[in-house]
């Protein structure tokens, strides 16, 4: 499929509706449980929970295996969403996969992720990292790296060149943005990638990927993919207490 790649978040922004400029993050909460809710950035997590994402089923897979989450709506002054009533085992990595609906006459695709735990430091090519799904087929794995974060990004299993991905702090500020070279890698160092909780955001539409929806028909696929993860550095002061 050709990918019209999005330039830059600005200009998706600048076309989007309030609800597109909005993304869905997946994260592991202070209470250890996996929290989903759909805003700007990280740390905007009051906004209204769209419909779409109260059915999201959340995937995990750990050094122990899949692990069953039952997720409960939450609306509070802090956070809307929605939260799993059990804790996330240490080691897992959980997705959701999740289909907005149409927009001027576009599919929306979401796809959100988190790493609960230490970072590999090399890459693993067997890993499951390239698999595919009905609904998204990017891969990504993150590798903790002498200088800082490598994100490797697959698209149906091949390299997903020249695509241009935002790295974003807790706080919800841009702290870099770097596009992904022909091995789909893009590198972010000890500097830009801040002490807690970090977020990553990029996207592409297909321009030829068109059909119907609930009867309703489209032209293309956006895809929107969000991952988040803890600095590497944290785990090891924690290991060190």
């Amino acid at each position: 499929m050709k990918a019209l790649q999005i330039s830059t978040l600005l200009g998706l922004i600048a076309m989007a509706s309030p609800a597109t400029a909005h993304f869905p993050w997946l994260i592991v909460n202070e209470d250890g449980k996996a929290a989903l809710f759909f805003g700007e950035n990280m740390a905007d997590r009051t906004y209204k929970m769209p419909e779409a994402l109260t059915t999201a089923k959340i995937q995990t897979k750990s050094p122990k295996g899949p692990q069953k989450l039952q997720l409960g709506q939450v609306e509070s002054e802090q956070f809307v969403g929605m939260v799993s009533k059990a804790d996330v085992a240490e080691g897992s990595r959980l997705t959701t996969q999740i289909t907005y609906g149409i927009y001027h006459g576009n599919r929306l695709q979401y796809c959100a992720e988190h790493v609960h735990g230490r970072l590999p430091t090399a890459r693993d090519d067997s890993s499951s990292s390239g698999q595919k799904s009905t609904k998204a087929a990017y891969g990504t794995q993150l590798v903790d790296t002498d200088k800082g974060v490598d994100l490797y990004v697959t698209w149906e299993g091949k390299p997903l060149a020249g695509i241009e991905v935002h790295l974003y702090c807790k706080d919800g500020h841009e702290e870099a943005v770097a596009k992904t070279d022909e091995q789909g890698k893009v590198s972010f160092t000890d500097k830009e990638v801040e002490d807690g909780l970090n977020g990553i955001m990029f996207g592409q539409t297909l321009g030829d990927d068109g059909g119907k929806l609930d009867g309703e028909e489209y032209e293309a696929t956006m895809h929107y993919y969000t991952l988040t993860f803890f600095d590497p550095e944290d785990h090891e002061t924690t290991d060190s207490k």
